[in-house]
């Protein structure tokens, strides 16, 4: 489960990166995240939709402070994975986490 596991951070890495993160602009960290994303599937068309909104962020930088896998279920060529990860945004406020839990469909391609 170790490559399921390392691809789920680095999916994660590059999703906080997109939706809050100001290392990049926002096309670059689009373009980072959706080659690990299912083309034509509704999540590619919401990212996509995201852009302009995401632009009014007010982070100064998030950062992925932990990942916990509970479960990996394997379903013919791809994987559900259940986790929570946790995010330290700096805003105006200073630090605040953020915790999160979340299902992933990962296929193998």
């Amino acid at each position: 489960m170790k490559k399921v596991d390392d691809f789920a951070a680095l999916f994660l890495e590059r999703y906080v990166d997109f939706t809050g993160s100001n290392k990049n602009t926002r096309h670059n960290t689009y373009n980072a995240l959706i080659k690990h994303v299912l083309e034509g599937s509704d999540l590619a068309k919401r990212l996509k939709d995201a852009i302009a909104g995401l632009q009014f962020g007010q982070s100064k930088g998030d950062e992925i402070v932990s990942i916990v896998t509970h479960l990996h279920i394997r379903l013919d060529q791809k994987y559900l994975v259940d986790l929570t990860y946790e995010v330290d945004t700096t805003g105006k406020e200073g630090v605040v986490r953020t915790t999160t839990n979340a299902r992933l469909l990962i296929a193998e391609t």
